[in-house]
């Protein structure tokens, strides 16, 4: 084993990840993770099930939203393998190979599936399986962490380090600032299915570690008044908890609190060794974010809000 695959594997402490539906059994989110030798991998995929509610008689009824983020999920499946095998985890063309692989997967389903209707008379915003990602594939060497993150649509990635969370994606929607996607009803400007064609964007970043390599998808941080109170979220329940297996559950259930759709979230944990020393490497970043601005908003209007948002905006937007 290289030094390289050594190291991969000795700085994953460990993952937290959860895929909760609020229609049991009927979730539109799926999510995958995984750890090996050359690399780790946390994807998030939130079928679109406004657009794709069209359901399906011969596939259990499901819908194309649901049915489109499993089938994306298991196509990434194959090409993260195929990258590993072959040693290409960044390379140039793989945001490419990947979207190959997303329309291999839609197209049969497209070609397999009967839906419940025949009607040739479709609504303007409907689509085939539609789905929007957030991939993230994380390999080390020499202690030098590199993170290439993969997306389209509105679902995320981001790193969360002692100086705060930082979004790394930007969502394809037609509202580009964080904290106005809160409460404005962006339009999608790309998102996967089998209806037309779509982009799958990459950047590829080198976060110090130690860091967490976060992907979600809206439903985790999409109801939060601000970006700062999901941030907060993260911290809190992680002070909180006395294990990753705590963490997972705390985490959760607090950001079930404020979501109004299925909510799904991958998370990396890297280079902290410990439980104790993960907490530790936060409890200074929690309390400032306390200070300088949640205990200030209750009661505030969203002009104050917004003023506060130009403060944070600066560190979380470090990598966009």
């Amino acid at each position: 084993m290289s030094k390289a695959e050594t190291d991969n594997l000795t700085l994953v402490d460990g993952i937290v990840r959860f895929c909760e539906g609020k229609i049991p059994d009927n979730g539109e989110d799926a999510d995958w993770t995984a750890v090996n030798e050359r690399a780790s991998m946390a994807a998030v995929f939130d079928g679109a099930g406004g657009s794709g509610a069209k359901r399906y008689r011969n596939l259990r009824d499901k819908t194309g939203a649901y049915l489109a983020s499993r089938a994306i999920a298991g196509a990434s499946r194959q090409w993260f393998h195929n990258l590993c095998e072959a040693n290409k985890l960044h390379s140039a063309d793989s945001a490419e190979s990947l979207r190959a692989c997303f329309s291999q997967a839609l197209r049969i389903c497209s070609e397999q599936g009967i839906p419940q209707s025949s009607s040739k008379l479709r609504s303007r915003l409907e689509k085939a399986f539609p789905s929007t990602a957030a991939m993230a594939v994380c390999s080390t060497e020499n202690q030098r962490l590199t993170v290439s993150f993969y997306w389209a649509g509105d679902s995320r990635g981001y790193i969360l380090d002692g100086d705060g969370l930082h979004q790394v994606t930007k969502d394809d929607l037609d509202v580009a600032d964080a904290m106005e996607n809160l409460s404005a009803d962006g339009v999608m400007t790309n998102i996967i299915s089998a209806s037309k064609s779509f982009e799958v964007h990459k950047k590829t970043v080198n976060p110090g570690l130690p860091c967490i390599i976060l992907t979600a998808t809206d439903g985790c941080f999409g109801y939060f008044s601000t970006p700062m109170e999901f941030e907060f979220a993260l911290l809190e329940t992680l002070l909180q908890s006395d294990s990753l297996d705590e963490w997972q559950l705390r985490l959760p259930e607090k950001l079930g609190a404020f979501a109004e759709d299925d909510y799904t979230l991958n998370a990396i944990i890297m280079g902290y060794g410990s439980f104790v020393n993960l907490k530790n490497a936060f409890i200074g970043r929690a309390n400032r974010l306390y200070e300088a601005f949640i205990r200030k908003l209750h009661g505030m209007s969203m002009e104050e809000k917004t003023a506060l948002w130009t403060i944070y905006k600066p560190e979380y937007e470090r990598y966009m």
